[in-house]
């Protein structure tokens, strides 16, 4: 009776197949083998790839923190005196703009009341 049910929904499309054997194992072909092998080789050149370049990425960071370190105190004043200059620039132009919005409210204010 169960293989009369097992036939009958294989049969009806409902993709329910009856298995005798479910302890099978797959077979491993010698061509599955050689792709393996293969792709375990290419994995192990490209992780060699990548440790170069993160050796060569962390020479390259030493040597700009080196670098960075013996940068001279005149160098870093220069960075402070432009910081200064921006600084006083960008204080400049929010008082010319606080100067021209007041300028615009007042224009605002006499073209809403005109002058008859």
């Amino acid at each position: 009776m169960l293989l009369t049910i097992g036939v009958l929904s294989a049969s009806a499309g409902c993709g329910y197949k009856l298995v005798k054997k479910s302890d099978l194992k797959p077979r491993r072909l010698p061509e599955d083998s050689i792709r393996i092998a293969a792709l375990e080789s290419q994995l192990t050149t490209q992780v060699a790839a990548i440790r170069a370049q993160c050796t060569a990425d962390s020479l390259r960071y030493a040597a700009l923190l080196k670098q960075a370190q013996q940068t001279p105190p005149a160098a870093l004043a220069n960075a402070d005196s432009l910081l200064r200059a921006r600084e006083q620039e960008i204080q400049t132009l929010r008082e010319q703009l606080t100067k021209l919005t007041a300028e615009l409210e007042r224009i605002k204010r006499r073209l809403a009341n005109p002058r008859s």
